[in-house]
């Protein structure tokens, strides 16, 4: 027998009773769904003009489209269904249902290893990476097309070689790859600083005299992390210092290309250290601000230099739906003694 003929035999044992038409359609679709081996998407946006385009999207990577819903609607047809491969969620705007979206997401993708794309607002960021941090979670922020397109074909077909016309997604595979090399490479480096034992002391100037540290910028910081102050007082450079080599950084923006000299990684590293000399804690969405590269590439880096160890996740005491950045102790270490050995060599050209 055929697999239609599976399915409509099956199906017409379910027809007795007087919900036997729904029970015919559930049986087809579960049946449907057995036979056919492509992964399993659903699709859940808050307007209709993005469910569409995320379906397509899913139905062109490959995937057997359950369907594409509002938030509320979405929630529901997650209760009635078995499992789904790929999860696909797109969010603007702060509501009870995303909350419990998020919370759905997360249990789906730690207990049965659905792969969920959630691509939200900058408004929701911070919620949304609070609640999610399971391997399977790819999260984005204001996500263009050829993002969602790259995420939703790595998560359709994780392990299919690339064919000819796979350009994007091959491209896509190899700069995560590149970003985990290089993650590794920093990692390694700020090891190997970290072990030094110099003792730290002095100041490094930033030869920014002339800048004046504004009310809000670059580095937005919140109160209230726990960092001893003879630690803060005993570092070799300020957080004001910090800071204005930040600003300067962001200055070559306005006479070069700023994807020439696009280094999310450092930017935030001293970030997060001008966080921790002037006691501050950092948001998520503040430290993508810092990075100055698009949200999404912002958010790669963070949660690939918090896996090698070099940043922290600390919960927010005032709301459980969000965490703070923080750098780790060997990160912080080796950033001390770099800024010690940058002011060694400062004087040693000025001599």
């Amino acid at each position: 027998m055929d697999e239609q003929g599976i399915i409509s035999g099956l199906a017409a044992g379910a027809t007795d009773g007087a919900d036997g038409l729904m029970r015919s359609a559930a049986f087809r679709g579960a049946l449907a769904g057995a036979l056919d081996g492509r992964p399993s998407a659903l699709v859940i946006a808050e307007e209709a003009e993005d469910r569409q385009k995320l379906a397509q999207l899913a139905e062109s990577a490959g995937a057997r489209l359950l369907g594409a819903f509002d938030l509320q609607m979405g929630l529901e047809r997650l209760d009635l269904i078995a499992s789904v491969n790929v999860l696909v969620v797109q969010a603007a705007k702060e509501s009870a249902a995303f909350t419990r979206l998020l919370a759905r997401a997360e249990q789906l993708a730690d207990a049965d290893g659905t792969c969920v794309i959630m691509t939200v607002s900058p408004v929701l960021l911070d919620e949304a990476f609070g609640s999610l941090y399971c391997g399977t979670v790819q999260l984005l922020c204001s996500a263009g097309e050829s993002d969602l397109a790259a995420a939703i074909a790595m998560a359709v077909q994780p392990a299919s070689p690339p064919a000819l016309h796979d350009i994007g997604q091959e491209s896509e595979a190899l700069r995560l790859q590149r970003l985990s090399e290089e993650v590794s490479r920093i990692a390694r480096t700020l090891a190997s600083l970290s072990g030094h034992t110099e003792i730290p002391g002095g100041h490094l100037s930033s030869g920014a005299d002339g800048l004046s540290e504004p009310d809000s910028g670059v580095y937005v910081g919140e109160p209230g992390l726990d960092i001893p102050r003879s630690r803060a007082s005993a570092a070799p450079i300020t957080a004001r210092e910090i800071r204005d080599l930040l600003r300067l950084r962001r200055l070559r923006d306005q006479f070069f290309p700023a994807e020439m000299f696009a280094d999310p990684a450092w930017d935030m590293l001293l970030d997060l250290m001008a966080a921790r000399l002037s006691n501050q804690r950092v948001s998520v969405s503040s430290l993508c601000i810092a990075a100055a590269v698009p949200a999404t590439t912002a958010l790669r880096w963070i949660r690939a230099l918090t896996d090698n160890g070099l940043f922290l996740r600390q919960a927010d005491p005032a709301d459980g739906r969000r965490v703070f950045i923080a750098l780790s102790e060997k990160a912080a270490d080796a950033m001390t003694n770099y800024f010690i050995a940058a002011k060694k060599g400062a004087k040693a050209i000025m001599a």
